[in-house]
Parts: C-alpha cells; sequence; structure tokens
C-alpha cells in the first residue's frame, strides 16, 4: 500500500541486479545520464579535464572511482557514498548515491537505462488520471497530483490531463469510523459474559466465549483505533480543488469510491475527445499484488487496450505476476516493486518538458530517469511489457523446469540470499537478485537476458518481483517450481 514514509537506506549487493553493467549510468540532480567504465579501470570525479565525471564546484580529481566486484566503488577524500565517508574503497550498491562534499550536497546516483531512439514527438500527451484518495493516510498526496498537475502544465507543454478522482462516500467512511467502535462494544460484552458467568457460578462455556469475544474484540478495536479519527476527518473535509477543471487539467472529483465502470467511461472519454493523442494511463492510490487504486489489474488490462503506457503510481506494482495482465493491452509500464511515498511520483520531474521523446521505450526510459530526482520509492523501473511476455516468462519457465530436476538446496539458498521486497505477505522477491545468486547454467544466463530485455530502466534499489506462491497465470514450469521450493 502507497504510504508516508522516508526511503530506506541503501542495501548493498555485490551485483547490478542482473542487469548488464554497460547499462548502468550515473544520473546527475539535472537528471543528466553519464557513463563510465565497467572494464576494470579507474576514473576520477571532480572538476577539469582529467576527470570524466566532472561537477562544476567540485575540487580537481575531487574522488575515484572504479568498476569492481559488481558494483561501482568510490574512494576519496571529503567524498560521501550513501551518506557515509569513503576514504578506503567503499561499494556504491544498487541505487547507491554519490556526493563530492558534504551531505548537502546535490547527489550523483546510479541508474541501469537502455539504449533507445532519442527523436522526439510533436503528437501530444493525453494522461487518463484514476486517482483513488478514499484512503484518508494517502488522500492529501492523491489529491495533490491533479494539482500538481494543473500547476505546471502551461503554455506550449504538451500535455492534457482527463481523468477522475475519488474520495470515497460520507456513509462509507462513516461505517468505517463505526467499525472500532463496535468491536470496542463487543469486547465490553464479552467482558459482561465473563462476569456473568462468575455471578452465577462458574459457567466454563460462558466464560469461553465472553473471553474470545472480549481478546478478538478488543484487539481489532486497538489495532483500528485510528481508523476512527481518519474516517471521521474524510467524511467531514472539504476536498479543495481550487482551478480545477482548468484549459490542461479536466479533472473532476466524485464523492463515491472507484469501480472498473468509472474507469471505463473516463478511458472511452480520453479517447473519444482527443483520438489524435499519445495516451497514457496514470493510475494514483493504494497499490496491493493484484490491483491498484481499486482496480484490479485483470480488468484493467481488459479496458486499456491501446494505451501507451501505464504509470502505476502505488506500491507494489512491479510485479511480474500482475504486469502480466497488462502485457495485451499497453506497451509500456512505470512502475515501482516497493512502497511509493504518499506524495506519490514527482510529476514536474516526469511531465514538465517541451517535448517527449517518440517511441514508447524511451518515453518510459525518460520518465524514470527524469523521475529519479524525486526519489519517490526505493526502486523505480520501466517494463517493456512485450518483452516480459514473449521472453521473459518463456524462459522462467524452462528455468523452472531446468531447476526441477537439479539439486534445489541451491536454488533455496539463493532465495535466502536475494532481496525480499515489501509487501504485507513478505513472499515477494526481487527477481534479479534471485537470478544473481543462482548458478550460472544455460537456463539462468537467459532468463537474466530475458529480464535485461525486459526492464529498459531502472533507479534506486530494484528490478521487478515475483511471489513465491505463484500464481495459475504464471507458466507451469515456474509455477511447480516455486511450489517444490517452498517444500
Amino acid at each position: 500500500m502507497r504510504i508516508q514514509a522516508q526511503t530506506s537506506k541503501v542495501r548493498l549487493a555485490a551485483h547490478s541486479l542482473s542487469l548488464e553493467p554497460s547499462r548502468l549510468r550515473l544520473l546527475t540532480p539535472e537528471g543528466e545520464a553519464l557513463s563510465f567504465p565497467t572494464d576494470g579501470s579507474s576514473f576520477w570525479l571532480g572538476s577539469g579535464d582529467s576527470c570524466l565525471i566532472r561537477r562544476d564546484g567540485a575540487e580537481p580529481k575531487h574522488a575515484e572511482a572504479r568498476w569492481r566486484e559488481g558494483t561501482l566503488q568510490v574512494r576519496g577524500e571529503n567524498t560521501l557514498v550513501n551518506g557515509l565517508p569513503c576514504k578506503d574503497w567503499s561499494p556504491l550498491g544498487d541505487g547507491g548515491h554519490i556526493q563530492l562534499g558534504d551531505i548537502n550536497q546535490p547527489a550523483l546516483s546510479l541508474a541501469a537505462l537502455s539504449e533507445q531512439p532519442d527523436r522526439t514527438s510533436e503528437q501530444p500527451l493525453t494522461i487518463t488520471y484514476f486517482g483513488d484518495a478514499t484512503a484518508p493516510n494517502i488522500a492529501r498526496g492523491v489529491e495533490r497530483q491533479p494539482l500538481n498537475f494543473n500547476k505546471f502544465l502551461a503554455g506550449g507543454t504538451p500535455v492534457q490531463v482527463q481523468g477522475v478522482l475519488f474520495q470515497g462516500s460520507k456513509l462509507s467512511h462513516l461505517a468505517q469510523a463505526g467499525l472500532p467502535l463496535a468491536m470496542g462494544a463487543a469486547a465490553l460484552g464479552g467482558l459482561g459474559a465473563c462476569v456473568a458467568g462468575l455471578v452465577h457460578g462458574i459457567n466454563p462455556p460462558m466464560l469461553l466465549m465472553g473471553g474470545i469475544m472480549m481478546a478478538g474484540g478488543g484487539l481489532a478495536a486497538y489495532s483500528n483505533r485510528q481508523d476512527i479519527s481518519e474516517h471521521w476527518g474524510a467524511m467531514t473535509r472539504k476536498v479543495e480543488l481550487g482551478g480545477l477543471p482548468s484549459q490542461r487539467v479536466q479533472v473532476t472529483f466524485q464523492a463515491a469510491g472507484p469501480s472498473k465502470a468509472r474507469f471505463d467511461e473516463a478511458w472511452q472519454k480520453s479517447l473519444s475527445n482527443w483520438p489524435q493523442s499519445r495516451h497514457i494511463i496514470y493510475i494514483s492510490g493504494h497499490g496491493y499484488q493484484d490491483k491498484a487504486a481499486g482496480l484490479y489489474f485483470q480488468d484493467l488490462g481488459k479496458s486499456v487496450r491501446g494505451a501507451e503506457l501505464v504509470m502505476l503510481d502505488a506500491c507494489n506494482g512491479g510485479q511480474i505476476e500482475a504486469l502480466i495482465k497488462l502485457a495485451d493491452s499497453a506497451k509500456v509500464v512505470v512502475c515501482s516493486e516497493h512502497t511509493v511515498r504518499a506524495s506519490g511520483f514527482p510529476l514536474q520531474s516526469m511531465f514538465g518538458k517541451s517535448e517527449f521523446p517518440e517511441d514508447p521505450k524511451a518515453l518510459a526510459t525518460a520518465l524514470v530517469q527524469s523521475g529519479a530526482k524525486g526519489r519517490p520509492a526505493e526502486s523505480l523501473v520501466a517494463v517493456d511489457l512485450q518483452a516480459l511476455r514473449d521472453r521473459l516468462l518463456p524462459s522462467l519457465d524452462k528455468l523452472g523446469r531446468s531447476l526441477q530436476g537439479s539439486d534445489l538446496s541451491l536454488a533455496r539458498q539463493a532465495l535466502q540470499a536475494s532481496e525480499r521486497t515489501d509487501t504485507s505477505s513478505k513472499n515477494t522477491v526481487d527477481l534479479g537478485s534471485f537470478l544473481a545468486n543462482l548458478p550460472e547454467i544455460p537456463e539462468v544466463l537467459a532468463a537474466r537476458q530475458a529480464l535485461n530485455q525486459a526492464v529498459l530502466a531502472m533507479t534506486g534499489h530494484g528490478t521487478i518481483s515475483f511471489d513465491t506462491y505463484s500464481p495459475g497465470h504464471m507458466p507451469e514450469g515456474w509455477r511447480d517450481f516455486t511450489r517444490q521450493l517452498r517444500r
């Protein structure tokens, strides 16, 4: 689910999540991608012609860097790697950052980017916005996104936003605010039953029933006590969407919950009003392993045929089991396998431009590259959905069948060493990390290559994830393998 939280401290790994080193770049605070050698040779960061990575204001030869043991290593006086001094060689790690100076200096961040055509298009972008602000803890962040669009979309910016924002009905918020009170009342009823059981002689059935009611109701009331004030505030708060709709942002507000029918209506309106546009779907709200902003991925995939790009501004959207449901409809997706801050994606960094790449893959790569500055989540990725469907899934099927006939202890060790993503179930694992920890048999190497083809761009820490409880729509060989892996 989308949360209000600081991004986690960078976790170091002795690999780049299976992505090819040749694709790694250092992103400047301005979003410029700088390449560096990965053949083991060292290079300098600082000012002057002797430095491969030059930054104004930095000392000459401020820090030295090299690619070794699967990661970029840095050392230098008055240089910070992931916020810590690095007088000796220090690994940058996936999603790491370098500051040439103190902690307040702008940072160079590590990213993986695919080479894409750099031609731009004069064709306008139409964004269909679908925001679910029914959850009080993220409501303000979701509500601000249309206003954020409105702030910078002006003049010649070739972007049009159309859609709907949902706050939830007052009756629904009232019911959810009253649920903890009802649980508290049940706990008091259980206490009364216990007292009655003692007063009228020891009555084991009554005492047992009262104890269960008291414990269950009390625990439920205590764990949901915050919902009372949150949902009451959501019910009484007036949504401030001043200035909307506007010339560029046609987002309207509804005091209801999201649904597939309402999304279909918004999507068809975009197609009808702007038939000559390049269409982007923007989903904003809570994210789970099978849905986002109240929309199931299966239903979303059936509706958005013809969309160029889907943006999942929601937690845990970067799961292969969810993304495959969009592969027959959209070309690319921008998402994160981790939790996303309540404030959401940095829209101005992503869309506050006068022109955009013509190729959908290049567009998704550029959005991830420019969005890295805002650090909305622990990871941000652009995924080629056709490559995921046609190359990655078949390779995982073959890999699963191969590993079933081998010693599973090595696969279990690889799983144990791999990075877990932050879903509530804790069953999701970063696929790049898992593949990097497996023995380098041909099927593993093929799966790594397929992952490289599917992941167009990555900033932060993580590629896409998989669920160790593989659902029925995943390839049979992979599904059977994960089942054996859990034994």
